[in-house]
């Protein structure tokens, strides 16, 4: 356990410390040097700010405020589930939710799994929440009572849409409250636990439904029609501020970019903006103490940021940001009289560290690193670009250039993320500082259908996939050569999921412009994909009209953009991996395309990692692959 107690000026010393290492001509660290797993993360405060849950590595830590130096006062053992979200229920009891699907391979069927525990962060003592046999499926917290005795939650029970229960937590008893109803696939309560709304999807149709108040009637909103149906309308949020008797809404209805709105409920009308970017989508919505009150809204241009929307929060992010410099600095949470505050600081070359801050103490004390290893290694600057695609739109990408060289003329892998309806961030990236570390440009484009740039930036990719995407990918190549920073004819493709698609495409169909390509989880026959489930691998927003779009093709369409159906054009090099318990993208996508190329003795090397899922999660798996990757590359495409 790491020592709670850093002296700020300590912690800045070891930063800079790292700096000025990293332009040693030392040989670079292993692979496991950089995929070591988060020591500590998660930090949240009690609500009376008297204590601190946090998890280190596979165990809840208890701390208590007042002897932060002692560390854990308790431990519980929860595994290494990523799935599991823990929050306080009052500030003697901890709330632990673990969510996740499970699916038959080769089958796309699937089933939820969750479940509820309590613990006592007294004693550590265990409670498993809802009634024993009982085939309800808790699926989202809608809302805990302020005195920590029941809470809200929907979920499916059968084949049904969700409902919404009531769970007693001292008598374990569900009680109904909402029924499934009309296609409603989200349902939202307000402050006081009345369940006030209910959106629906279907197709391109959002419906909405809604109550004044509690013991009112369910009501379909009044929806005016909308002048251009082809536009996908979303509502991702809905929040009742109970002290005004306004509702806010998170939307892209207005601009086609998800902001926070007022919204009349009755009318279905959006009114006055209360935030809205003008070039990227909100993320989310930050709440404060016991009301959930909404305090901030989550966005990211170049780099995370919240806009506070009171001007005391704005002068309290100032006073962390000029404490903390050169970080991008998140309040995690807050104790509910606003006094004591956790930090979180990233970057691409920040070790992640945590912080407490005493505002009437005016005291900024370091709780611990992250990832104390990150101090030690040679980590690049990464920066937000754009470069023009061929039709002239405007393509963000991240740049990373390697430490200790002239930006000219240098090798580059191109690093696609996978989604496709996602992006990347800024921030550490394991793959991204692994390659730049030996001696590589790496770029990653946020290509047309990437998300968080706006609802007509995603539908740019709808159709696109092996098309206008990909080119996208062949002008950030075009753009980088003709600023001279790379030189065009050393460029390796590298990705995951989709990414591992485009790798495996860019050796088919751009065959002479790639050196080499590496597929992670990737998708080789695009119609079989579609056919198994799309949803596994798309993310929420925009991803139903992407699917409408695609499976509306017919199957030649999907074969003239599938590697597996176009296997002969593949005489670039390519490395496969795939973890074999993957449900995502079932691993048969990377074992048949392996087995054709190695049938013609094309140049394929490959590796799939037993009991891994979509991903490499173990980090001897990673490290293993990094491993693999580097061989690869300095054979392909050399780096001196």
């Amino acid at each position: 356990m790491v020592d709670f107690r850093y002296l700020l000026a300590a912690t800045f010393a070891l930063l800079i410390h790292a700096e000025t290492k990293g332009a040693d001509k030392a040989a670079p660290p292993p692979p496991s040097a950089f995929v070591e797993k988060s020591s500590f993360s998660n930090p949240i405060l009690s609500p009376d700010g008297t204590r601190i849950v946090a998890r280190v590595v596979d165990k809840l830590c208890i701390l208590t405020v007042a002897a932060l130096e002692k560390g854990c006062t308790r431990r519980m053992q929860i595994g290494e589930d990523s799935d599991i979200s823990v929050h306080w229920v009052g500030n003697k009891e901890l709330l632990l939710h673990r969510s996740g699907t499970f699916a038959f391979t080769n089958t796309g069927f699937q089933w939820s799994l969750g479940g509820f525990w309590l613990i006592s962060a007294d004693t550590g003592t265990e409670r498993t929440l809802l009634p024993k046999g009982e085939r309800f499926d808790p699926a989202e917290v809608l809302w805990t009572s302020p005195d920590g005795t029941n809470m809200l939650v929907s979920g499916t029970k059968g084949s049904s849409g969700p409902k919404v229960m009531r769970l007693d937590l001292a008598t374990n008893q569900l009680t109904e409250v909402e029924p499934s109803h009309a296609g409603v696939s989200r349902w939202f309560a307000d402050a006081n636990g009345t369940v006030r709304a209910g959106v629906s999807h279907d197709h391109n149709t959002m419906r909405l439904f809604y109550r004044n108040g509690p013991g009112q009637p369910l009501l379909p909103a009044k929806v005016a029609p909308k002048p251009d149906t082809a536009k996908e309308t979303m509502i991702e949020d809905i929040v009742f501020d109970l002290a005004s008797g306004k509702t806010l809404i998170v939307t892209n209805e207005t601009t086609g970019r998800f902001g926070v709105y007022d919204y009349d409920l009755g009318g279905s009308h959006v009114g006055k903006a209360v935030f809205e970017h003008p070039k990227v989508d909100v993320d989310g919505l930050v709440y404060q103490g016991e009301t959930a009150a909404v305090a901030g809204v989550a966005y990211e241009e170049d780099r995370p940021h919240i806009k506070w929307l009171s001007p005391e929060d704005d002068r309290l992010q100032a006073t962390i940001d000029k404490a903390l410099p050169n970080t991008v600095n998140i309040i995690k949470s807050r104790s509910n009289d606003g006094n004591l505050v956790v930090i979180a600081t990233s970057g691409p070359t920040s070790p992640g560290m945590y912080y407490l801050f005493d505002r009437k103490a005016r005291r900024i004390d370091g709780l611990t690193e992250a990832f104390e290893g990150r101090a030690k290694l040679p980590l690049s600057p990464v920066q937000m670009i754009t470069y023009p695609a061929r039709d002239g739109l405007e393509i963000p990408a991240y740049l990373t250039l390697p430490k200790g060289r002239e930006a000219k003329g240098l090798p580059l892998v191109l690093f696609v993320h996978g989604g496709p309806f996602a992006r990347d961030h800024w921030g550490y990236d394991p793959f991204v500082q692994f390659m730049a570390s030996r001696g590589y440009v790496v770029l990653q484009p946020q290509f047309r259908g990437s998300t968080g740039f706006g609802r007509d930036f995603a539908e740019k990719g709808y159709g696109q996939w092996g098309r206008a995407m990909q080119d996208d990918l062949l002008d950030g190549i075009d753009a980088l050569a003709k600023r001279g920073i790379v030189d065009p004819a050393r460029v390796c493709i590298v990705g995951a999921s989709y990414g591992g698609y485009a790798a495996m495409w860019a050796a088919a169909r751009d065959r002479g412009r790639y050196r080499c390509a590496v597929s992670l989880a990737g998708v080789s026959d695009v119609g079989a994909m579609l056919k198994y489930d799309t949803g596994m691998f798309s993310s929420p927003r925009y991803w139903r009209r992407w699917k409408e779009r695609v499976a509306g093709l017919s199957a030649a369409d999907l074969d003239a953009v599938s590697p597996l159906k176009r296997e002969s054009w593949i005489d670039t090099p390519i490395l496969i991996a795939h973890g074999e318990d993957d449900t995502n993208v079932p691993p048969w996508q990377s074992h048949r395309l392996v087995a054709v190329l190695e049938h013609r003795k094309a140049n394929v090397q490959s590796v799939f990692y037993k009991g891994e899922q979509h991903g490499l999660s173990d980090p001897t798996h990673l490290s293993d692959f990094l491993g693999k990757l580097e061989t690869f590359l300095a054979k392909y495409n050399p780096a001196d």
